[in-house]
């Protein structure tokens, strides 16, 4: 009867076992995630205004003038007398027609800037032929004079007269060569668009990801305006990276651009870990808020950071069980290897009479337990 009551004890034990495992899993759910935005919000707000007086210095008049309505239209963030004035005073300055036409001719004579007028300028200067022919000349006499050339300036002049006639690939390779003169790409973009471009004007033809690439810088455009385009855009460092963006671009750009703004160097890889999830994006403004702080606690994973990463791989274990993905491996290993096939069912079956012993001897230890009493 005692062997009996306790079958019946250790399959009741089992049971309460599976619900609580899988009561744990549920309430471990998300932990990480909670954890991060209890952080986060403990964070003091940033002051930006150190922030928008160094754009306005560097002549980025209209992200100045953006960061500085995103701190009037957050009361709680700190500094709203002084970003109150310094919204009086870029709206001034960007709207001042003398200004806007002085640096529009700028960019269209020199074919650079950092400001919208400058880079505007600049761009239609190559929808005009004039800045194609004006930056091959100018690179074709640094060679003859033996100083230094871009490459990839000239590369990219050379596709734009390729596509002259081309709607929207011609405007592409403008804002690509505004983008490079701004110091707005980075290294490997560089090397993969002088190597493509070079490729494609040799073939006179458009290489099928020179034409997403411009499809892509399109889509930013069409979202962000040129400014905020180059801001973000100096994060990509190849193609995939600028489809990337778009996508996200396209449901969340003043998120994506104010985060990548904030986070810098690490903003993309940070990007791609973050931006998935219903609330993903409500976490990385949050961070925004918080400035550089809120950053480096993303980039820790949050407070508890070793509770939260066993908690992840106890997640991804589960899941890869509940996947099925060690089943899949095993099946696909004992397909490929016939003689292993009898292995693992007689792995099986010794696991199952283990399992079995063990829980003899368990049953057994109780009624010897048991029979001290009496």
């Amino acid at each position: 009867m005692r062997p009996l009551k306790a079958l019946r004890a250790f399959a009741s034990a089992g049971l309460c076992a599976c619900c609580a495992a899988a009561a744990a899993s549920a309430w471990l759910s998300g932990l990480p995630e909670r954890n991060l935005a209890r952080a986060l919000r403990a964070l003091p707000d940033h002051d930006f205004t150190p922030d928008i007086a160094a754009f306005e210095k560097q002549g980025r008049i209209s992200e100045a003038l953006d960061w500085a309505r995103y701190v009037t239209n957050n009361p709680a963030l700190p500094g709203q007398s002084a970003a109150t004035g310094l919204v009086a005073r870029l709206e001034q300055e960007q709207n001042s027609l003398w200004r806007q036409a002085d640096r529009a001719a700028k960019g269209f004579i020199t074919g650079s800037g950092n400001s919208v007028e400058e880079l505007s300028g600049a761009i239609m200067s190559d929808l005009v032929v004039y800045g194609d022919c004006r930056d091959l000349i100018v690179q074709g006499y640094y060679r003859l004079t033996r100083h230094e050339t871009d490459p990839t300036v000239a590369a990219l002049a050379a596709i734009g007269l390729l596509t002259e006639f081309i709607d929207g690939a011609d405007w592409a390779p403008a804002v690509l060569k505004a983008f490079k003169k701004t110091g707005a790409l980075s290294q490997r973009m560089i090397d993969w668009l002088t190597a493509t471009c070079r490729t494609a004007f040799a073939s006179r033809r458009l290489d099928p990801a020179l034409t997403r690439l411009f499809a892509n810088i399109r889509r930013l455009y069409d979202r962000l305006g040129i400014a905020k385009t180059a801001a973000v855009f100096r994060h990509a460092e190849n193609a995939d990276d600028v489809a990337f963006l778009a996508a996200r671009v396209e449901s969340h750009p003043n998120e994506v651009y104010r985060f990548l703004t904030v986070a810098g160097n690490d903003g993309l890889p940070l990007l791609r870990r973050f931006s998935d999830g219903p609330a993903a994006f409500e976490r990385l403004a949050l961070a925004v808020r918080k400035g550089p702080p809120g950053i480096a606690l993303l980039q820790c994973g949050g407070a508890g950071p070793r509770l939260t990463r066993t908690v992840r791989y106890g997640e991804r274990v589960i899941k890869a069980f509940r996947l099925e993905h060690p089943q899949r491996l095993f099946e696909q290993f004992a397909r490929h290897h016939p003689a292993a096939h009898s292995a693992l069912g007689t792995a099986a079956a010794f696991l199952a009479a283990a399992a079995l012993v063990f829980l003899c001897v368990g049953v057994r230890h109780l009624t010897a337990r048991d029979a001290m009493f009496y």
